[in-house]
Parts: structure tokens; sequence; C-alpha cells
């Protein structure tokens, strides 16, 4: 795996930068996010809500699918599978996605969400459609 040069700065503003989400490493196809957990991303019953846990997926899912596009190409969420397996413990997230096929329209890949622990709290599956500029 070869590694990108400096990390990706969201937008401010932006729903992954008011959620918190940092790039930690990227590659070919293939990256790595951290997002701190905060009061706001739980649940009334001290879980992460899983919402915040699929946005960083997918979040980390663009970030692989991005690495891998021409001058010109954008990408864009087509659909988007996540098994949630625990309840996240600790104080952060860690997404790692790889893209798994890249197509001239669509690629698939799968992003790994582990809690501050360590443990494997979801996994995902999900579809990129490749948008030309006009």
């Amino acid at each position: 795996m070869t590694q990108q040069p400096g990390p990706h700065q969201f937008s401010p503003g932006s729903f992954a930068e008011v959620l918190g989400i940092e790039e930690v490493e990227t590659g070919e196809g293939w990256a790595r996010l951290r997002m701190p957990i905060r009061a706001h991303h739980m649940q009334s019953n001290n879980a992460v809500h899983g919402g915040v846990i699929m946005t960083l997926a997918d979040t980390a899912f663009w970030r692989a699918v991005t690495t891998l596009l021409s001058a010109g190409q954008k990408a864009a969420t087509s659909e988007l599978k996540v098994n949630f397996l625990r309840p996240a413990r600790g104080d952060f997230l860690v997404a790692v996605s790889r893209v798994i096929h890249k197509g001239s329209r669509l690629t698939v890949g799968e992003a790994d969400v582990t809690d501050g622990e360590g443990n494997l709290v979801a996994k995902a599956l999900g579809t990129y459609v490749i948008l030309e500029q006009r």
C-alpha cells in the first residue's frame, strides 16, 4: 500500500468536519479515518448512534474511492449496507476502507469500523457511482 502525501482536509462546516472525522492516512484504493466519540454522537442508551458509525464508514469509503479517480471525476454513494456488530466503547472510532473493484462507472468497497478498544463494531459494504464533470 502506497501512502498519499498529506491528509485530506474536510470542508469547514461539512458533515464530516462537524462530526470531527479526521483522515489518518490514505493510499491507492484505501483509507483510514478517525473520529472522536462526543456526547452528541450518543443515543439515549449510551451507545454511539448507528447513523454516526455509518457516516464514518461511508466517508472512509469515499476517501478510498477518491484516491483512484481521474481528473474531472467525482464519486457519490449509490448503495451502502452496514452490519452493526457490537456497541462502540472508548473515546474514538477508526474506519479502514478499501476498494474491492473499480469499474468505469461503479466502484465496490468495504469498510471496517473499530472502537477505541480495537473491537470491530461495524462492517460496511457499498457501491459508489463515478461521475464525470460536466
